[in-house]
């Protein structure tokens, strides 16, 4: 009972009307409440626990404890406004309640000064990114003006030149007009190209080109009788003008004086260096083959294969074969091409032979008149016009006949001898220069001069002043 009692001094002391009749303000002091728990916790202690034992009832529960503390809060909370003045006023049990609408001056002080950093930190921040953008601004401002400033030059200066370029166009267009004009007036033929420089260079063999007879024009030729490599080099090597082509025809003379092939293809060689420098292209002719000299014909033959393989590897250089012209298929030289003495060649082997060179298109007559040659052969046998005794007579059995098959000589019969000469002729017309068996007439052919068969005219002896051409 007494602890009953007790609970409801506390809960009087608390209720509304004990706090209008002993707290002018609807609180209660601090000492008062000191009192209050100090007398309610002995009580319960003490008294309520034996009381509680004696009567046989249980002790109160800190549940029953807890709901009556947290109704006296709710009671005051409906009646009495929470202010500064009435939490400050009014002493709780345990740790006092600290006021929401004010904060504690400590915290809110060093939150203040903390929150002023980080304001000034900001700002400061953001008025530098402000200063660093103006002056961007103004660097940029600076730049497109002088862009801008670029841009009106420009302009201008592509306007002054497109100005020049019209006035250009214009003065073309007029010039062009002039030019059409002039060229519709005065029709200009072109100049035509000046023709190629040929030289034939060579020995006696080439002594009865006509040069005016050629097909191909601007062609020089120089004859050395007698001639051999080495004087050919000195006219090369004396020579004032260029040429496009040279052709040489030299080496018979190097033959019959040496047997040393190898040693005329070295001379040959200076020769085609010397000929290089003052020609475009060089043409060599091979060496004709003789009836006079085995041994010059058999060295020749040396020579011209050597030649012919010295031509082919060297550039520029071209290589004439006459061997198929002047030596027959049985392997023998065609004597209708050489003159009486076996060496130099006839009207036909000159004809042959610049026909070969190219100098002309088809075989004719390139030879020079040989009236001057004939009247010399007769200044040499006027003797034997005058002197009848000694005038050689003609032999019953004409001697033999040289024939070169390689490097083998064959005799041949059957051929009489012509009046001024010892050497056996054809006894259809009389030329020494081929055989009966080659020749191309048919049968005996009659002289104009005596009516008699087997010469022809120029051939006759009784009428060796008879003027007429050397053709057969």
């Amino acid at each position: 009972m007494a602890t009953n009692e007790a609970f409801y001094t506390v809960s009087q002391l608390i209720s509304p009307d004990s706090q209008d009749s002993e707290i002018e303000d609807n609180t209660l002091s601090a000492d008062q409440l000191g009192d209050l728990s100090t007398s309610t916790h002995n009580l319960t202690s003490e008294d309520g626990i034996s009381l509680q034992c004696q009567q046989g009832a249980t002790p109160p529960s800190s549940a029953l404890r807890r709901s009556t503390r947290a109704k006296a809060p709710a009671a005051r909370r409906l009646k009495t406004p929470k202010t500064p003045h009435t939490t400050q006023s009014k002493p709780k049990r345990g740790r006092p309640r600290i006021a929401q609408s004010q904060p504690l001056p400590s915290k809110s002080s060093a939150a203040t000064s903390k929150q002023r950093k980080s304001t000034d930190t900001f700002e400061t921040e953001v008025l530098s990114l402000l200063r660093t953008l103006r002056t961007s601004l103004d660097v940029t401002n600076a730049s497109l003006a002088a862009v801008q400033k670029t841009n009106c030059d420009l302009v201008s200066q592509l306007a002054a030149k497109t100005a020049e370029c019209q006035s250009l166009n214009a003065e073309c267009s007029s010039l062009r007009k002039q030019l059409n004009n002039k060229s519709s007036e005065t029709r200009v033929t072109p100049n035509p190209a000046s023709p190629s420089k040929t030289l034939l260079i060579g020995s006696s063999i080439i002594r009865d080109v006509d040069s005016s007879k050629l097909d191909t024009e601007n062609v020089h030729t120089e004859c050395i009788r007698g001639g051999k490599i080495s004087d050919v080099c000195d006219k090369i090597a004396k020579a004032d003008s260029t040429y496009d082509n040279i052709i040489f025809q030299i080496g018979s003379n190097d033959c019959a004086a040496s047997d040393n092939a190898e040693t005329i293809v070295d001379s040959y060689k200076l020769l085609l260096a010397g000929g290089h420098a003052i020609a475009k292209s060089i043409s060599v002719s091979s060496i004709c083959p003789r009836t006079d000299n085995a041994n010059a014909h058999t060295t020749a033959q040396a020579v011209n294969a050597e030649l012919q393989v010295l031509c082919e590897n060297m550039e520029n250089t071209n290589f004439v074969n006459n061997d198929s012209s002047f030596i027959l298929q049985d392997g023998t030289v065609n004597e209708g091409f050489l003159n009486r003495d076996g060496l130099h060649l006839a009207p036909s082997g000159t004809n042959r032979l610049v026909y070969n060179m190219g100098l002309t298109k088809k075989v004719k007559s390139v030879t020079k008149p040989w009236n001057n040659h004939f009247h010399r052969n007769s200044q040499q046998n006027s003797h034997a016009h005058k002197d009848p005794g000694t005038r050689p007579q003609p032999s019953i059995s004409p001697p033999p006949r040289v024939h070169i098959a390689g490097n083998n000589l064959s005799l041949r019969q059957g051929n009489r001898k012509t009046p001024n000469n010892s050497r056996p002729a054809c006894f259809k017309c009389g030329e020494a220069s081929h055989l009966a068996s080659t020749c191309w007439h048919p049968g005996p052919v009659r002289c104009y001069s005596c009516s008699m068969l087997g010469h022809k005219t120029h051939k006759c002896p009784n009428n060796a002043n008879f003027p007429c051409s050397n053709r057969f």
